[in-house]
């Protein structure tokens, strides 16, 4: 078992580093606008500025080169153009590279524009530590290592969510390992986190969020729990604004609890968070960045429910779709057929937990996870329930929707998964008795081909399979010195042989019965 989470991390880093090599820069959602934050602290020690600009020279005559610079209705040569690509060279260098490599230093500290984001700080900061240390090196480079950053804060959301599956399927090894390799391999999730933005760190405080809710419902108000959630709490809120969606899925987890052993200790606990929620409703005067001030009580009105109906079938046909592939500055999604083999998977698992909950009712099994269950669902509830109510007041202060993503509901994919799994687990053990086991494997294994057959959709919609002489050529192309030529092949090739490796051992470990 040790060494099949060794493999899988191994796997899962070659794998996110061959989404970072394939990924042209600027491709990723407002790569360059995230970069430029992060610059800002490099070379002023600061992201926010009074001025209207806060964009450098350098980024601007990035985004002019490859194309992602913005029009008047905020899209690129890209947007919704999945046919576009930039003019390729005949070399290793794009046409227009060498003059990166020449800009004089102060081409980093000139402000031309507005285009930087101004979020809270922690990620930003964190990537100017490796752009620091590049400091001296062009700006693919420094970009290519803040994405490597970005890829060893994924890594530690699959390694946290291993840690909540030991505690959710504690009798079950084979989904212990399963809910890491599902999140690894997910190609979309891979890709949000992966490039320069603060997804990754989102992600990764968020889940450590659930693991702290999962403590708690499992083995109490412990005081290192508590600690671990005040601490994520506190790094969240200097990550994105949206942590105060936490606390209500914090006070889920304590309610939770109660009703479990139904100890009072915790009411104690839940009533000074309570407290903290109305003292932060106080501070942040429910005026969410996006759109400000509002009257909450306008939800309960005829308006609002023809929103939800909108809004729920929006999510349905746009979002769900998303969710699980949308690149190219949301200008490709994934083959259709995809689609399909997803939602069935879907659909078989919500049977799963309706069948769960139903024999659960029934009296038919013994202890569960189903408190762990009831939390994830609760908590998605939650989760989506405010960005709903953010989205219908945006739409009423601006005339249009602010657009819901599917990477927006990253933050609890470890949740999301797991039910999923759970559900998926239910039905297999149903139909297939003693080798459930195997459909399990299957679905990691669908898992990893889906990964695969995403990179190659996306990296083929950039270069040219024609033959593997022009595909090297043009990947190579506005890249770091390190990835280009045949390192770009050897990259596939490793990548390919670790999913293989992993794979393999998955079988030999499930067939000796030491996932059982």
């Amino acid at each position: 078992m040790r060494n099949l989470k060794l493999l899988l991390i191994l796997a899962a880093f070659v794998n996110a580093f061959t989404w970072i090599t394939l990924v042209p820069v600027g491709q990723y959602p407002d790569e360059q606008s995230h970069f430029a934050q992060v610059q800002n602290i490099a070379e002023f020690g600061q992201s926010q500025f009074n001025s209207k600009e806060n964009t450098s020279y350098e980024i601007d005559l990035l985004e002019k080169t490859l194309y992602t610079d913005k029009n008047y209705n905020n899209n690129n040569a890209y947007t919704y153009h999945p046919e576009f690509n930039i003019p390729y060279s005949n070399s290793l260098n794009g046409l227009e590279e060498n003059k990166f490599n020449n800009l004089p230093k102060i081409a980093r500290t000139t402000l031309v524009k507005q285009e930087a984001t101004e979020n809270p700080p922690l990620y930003y900061y964190l990537g100017s530590v490796p752009y620091k240390l590049l400091y001296n090196s062009n700006i693919f480079e420094r970009i290519y290592a803040i994405r490597i950053a970005s890829l060893f804060l994924f890594l530690a959301q699959i390694i946290l969510s291993y840690k909540i599956a030991r505690i959710v399927f504690k009798k079950e090894k084979i989904l212990q390992i399963t809910l890491p390799a599902l999140l690894a391999f997910m190609p979309m999730l891979v890709f949000a986190s992966t490039g320069v933005l603060p997804d990754p760190l989102t992600n990764l405080i968020f889940t450590l969020i659930i693991y702290g809710c999962v403590k708690i419902i499992e083995t109490g108000y412990q005081t290192k729990s508590i600690l671990l959630l005040l601490v994520a709490l506190i790094f969240g809120f200097y990550t994105r604004q949206q942590f105060l969606i936490a606390l209500p899925i914090i006070i889920t987890a304590f309610f939770l609890r109660y009703f479990r052993t139904k100890n009072y200790k915790g009411i104690i606990l839940l009533v000074f968070l309570l407290f903290g929620v109305g003292l932060s409703f106080k501070t942040f005067s429910l005026a969410i960045p996006e759109i400000g001030r509002s009257n909450y009580f306008n939800m309960f009105n005829a308006q609002f429910l023809l929103y939800l109906k909108s809004m729920l079938i929006n999510w349905y046909r746009e979002t769900l779709p998303w969710y699980w592939g949308v690149y190219r500055w949301l200008s490709l999604t994934i083959p259709h057929t995809y689609y399909k083999i997803i939602k069935l998977i879907i659909a078989l698992s919500i049977i799963g937990i309706i069948l769960k909950f139903w024999l659960l009712l029934k009296k038919k099994q013994g202890e569960t996870n189903h408190w762990h269950i009831i939390f994830f669902i609760c908590a998605t509830f939650i989760y989506a329930a405010v960005f709903a109510i953010g989205d219908y007041f945006f739409i009423k202060q601006t005339g249009y929707s602010f657009g819901i993503q599917g990477r927006y509901f990253f933050p609890l994919i470890a949740a999301h998964i797991t039910i999923l799994l759970t559900g998926y687990w239910v039905v297999s053990k149903l139909i297939f008795k003693k080798n459930a086991r195997f459909a399990i494997c299957l679905l990691i294994f669908l898992m990893i081909l889906f990964n695969d057959l995403s990179l190659f959709y996306v990296a083929a919609s950039y270069y040219s399979f024609e033959n593997i002489s022009r595909f090297i050529l043009q990947a190579s192309q506005y890249k770091p010195t390190i990835i280009k030529g045949n390192i770009i092949l050897y990259i596939l090739i490793l990548n390919i042989t670790l999913q293989a490796v992993f794979g393999l051992n998955l079988i030999k470990n499930t067939f000796k019965n030491e996932l059982a």
